[in-house]
């Protein structure tokens, strides 16, 4: 039997010094459209030492986090839920895909991000498969 794609698309909001990500989302979904997970989350940890790039946006991200669309937490808790959703994936045997815009500037600020918040080199635990969308 061939092997489900899992499509995680994902977007990242970066500070300007430093592009460190403070603001990171994803929506998991089959080639059928079933969802197979959602998350958006912004991280106080890096807010407390950058400034965001779209700073602007702030006010409306307390907004959506009193509904409930954003959760606040820290970079690290945001990274080790992301990696537990791509090992659950793989473990129920999909092909994972990480879709984004710019795939690749979003691979990167998570890497730094993880660098600079002394977590590790890298963002993900486990290969994956990445499209530019």
């Amino acid at each position: 039997m061939a092997q489900k794609n899992a499509y995680v698309v994902l977007d990242t909001e970066t500070s300007i010094r430093d592009g460190l990500v403070f603001d990171f989302g994803w929506t998991t979904i089959t080639a059928k459209g079933e969802i197979l997970g959602v998350c958006s989350l912004n991280f106080l940890d890096v807010l407390c030492v950058e400034k965001p790039y779209y700073h602007n946006k702030i006010a409306r991200y307390a907004r959506d986090q009193r509904k409930g669309a954003h959760k606040v937490t820290t970079f690290a808790v945001g990274r080790r839920l992301f990696n537990l959703h791509i090992s659950h994936l793989k473990s129920a045997g999909y092909r994972v895909i990480l879709c984004a815009y710019n795939a690749g500037f979003d691979c990167r600020a998570l890497n730094i991000t993880t660098k600079r918040m002394k977590l590790g080199n890298k963002f993900l635990s486990q290969s994956v498969e990445l499209l530019d969308i």
